[in-house]
């Protein structure tokens, strides 16, 4: 991996493969338009799905929350399904169920699709990518997030904006970085896992979060009463309460460590994945911490995406197979420089193999283990995963020594 020195911003930067310097500008262009064109026909096939198909779809859920904040009705049950968000999730969902209702499910992953796409390309941009990464960057990105998508899940844009708020540190806007990571929490809670990290790792971002979050608080009661706010608050912590417990039924089998440990008959006590999860969590600031400190901000910013990421698959209690849809993009980006920059034929096959793995943990392994327990094979690709980046950060920090 080779570097070049230079300002804080753009210190660092991948070089480009002996190849590249020699492609012509029309070639370029070329790729970008394969790259560009992949997401187009991404949006029309799961535009396709959802008029032709009867798919499993979760936004009936968003509108519902929709529907019951504006007309008074509870948000919650105690089940630990359904409307499993914040208040403000039925807020952010509501210019699209206003919208008649396929018109309202088609422009809604339009926009999920639109904003990832964006989101992997400007991910590219600060890693100093050329067409050959966007391309593959966004072929893996499709791969994983297919069935989210059908599905019409928030994974997407919390990716998204997950990726943006990284890129905002980057660039050293912080009040940008802010808002995008409020947002990301109002559409769904897991974006907490970095508001975390950024708030304990960049000290400018502490007060401005904690402005943010005033702000995130107060603005459902600008559309309801006061009351009915605060009982659904109330509401929202005895769901988080019921949801976390489903994940940590021993019955289930979810797409995380200890899910997968469960297939295999190792059952962890709770006091145990407390542990571990705390470990963890210490593990990923520690570690985006010195990339913050000693790395150039690009890489402290890519990192800090990963490692955000690489926790949430493994360590939320109801990550499930669709989630995984949020690796995709740092499955291209270390797809990308193992193929174009290390010349890594070896490590490009074994990312492909994994990619392969958490896309098809379900059709791979049902056959042996059945349909409850078909969910092991993706948290096992995710710890291969966050082995490796691990690996390539602590070669970095080496480097930066």
């Amino acid at each position: 991996m080779e570097m070049i020195t230079g300002s804080q911003n753009d210190s660092w930067m991948m070089t480009d493969p002996p190849e590249a310097a020699s492609l012509e500008p029309s070639r370029h262009r070329k790729i970008w338009i394969y790259a560009g064109s992949v997401w187009i026909f991404y949006a029309l096939a799961i535009a396709g799905i959802v008029l032709f198909t009867k798919e499993r779809t979760v936004t009936n859920a968003y509108r519902h929350g929709v529907d019951r904040w504006f007309n008074s009705q509870p948000l919650y049950d105690d089940s630990g399904h359904g409307f499993i968000y914040f208040p403000q999730a039925a807020l952010t969902f509501a210019p699209w169920a206003i919208l008649p209702h396929v018109a309202g499910e088609i422009i809604w992953r339009w926009s999920c699709i639109g904003v990832l796409g964006a989101a992997v390309l400007g991910l590219v941009r600060v890693l100093k990518g050329n067409s050959n990464w966007f391309l593959i960057a966004s072929l893996a990105a499709v791969a994983l997030s297919w069935t989210s998508a059908q599905a019409g899940q928030s994974t997407l844009p919390m990716t998204a904006l997950m990726i943006f708020a990284a890129i905002g540190v980057h660039q050293k806007r912080w009040w940008l970085t802010t808002w995008l990571l409020v947002l990301g929490v109002a559409v769904k809670p897991l974006t907490m896992v970095m508001v975390l990290l950024v708030a304990a790792i960049y000290p400018q971002m502490l007060w401005r979060l904690a402005v943010g979050f005033v702000v995130l608080v107060l603005i459902p009661f600008v559309t309801q009463s006061p009351q009915y706010v605060i009982d659904q608050y109330r509401g929202c912590l005895d769901m988080l309460r019921a949801a976390y417990k489903q994940g940590d039924n021993p019955k289930d089998y979810w797409a995380q460590l200890f899910g997968m440990l469960r297939v295999f008959g190792l059952e962890v006590p709770a006091m145990g994945q407390t542990v571990a999860r705390l470990t963890a969590a210490l593990g990923a600031l520690a570690a985006c911490w010195s990339a913050s400190r000693r790395l150039p901000s690009a890489r402290a910013a890519w990192y800090l995406f990963a490692l955000s990421t690489c926790y949430l698959m493994l360590f939320n209690p109801r990550t499930e197979g669709n989630t995984y849809a949020m690796v995709g993009p740092i499955y291209g980006i270390l797809l990308a420089e193992a193929w174009f920059s290390q010349r890594n034929r070896f490590l490009t096959i074994v990312l492909t193999m994994m990619v392969i793995g958490t896309v098809g943990t379900y059709e791979l392994t049902k056959p042996f283990v059945g349909a409850a327990r078909a969910t092991f094979l993706a948290p096992l690709m995710g710890i291969g995963l966050t082995i490796l980046i691990l690996r390539n950060l602590v070669r970095e920090l080496k480097a930066a020594s």
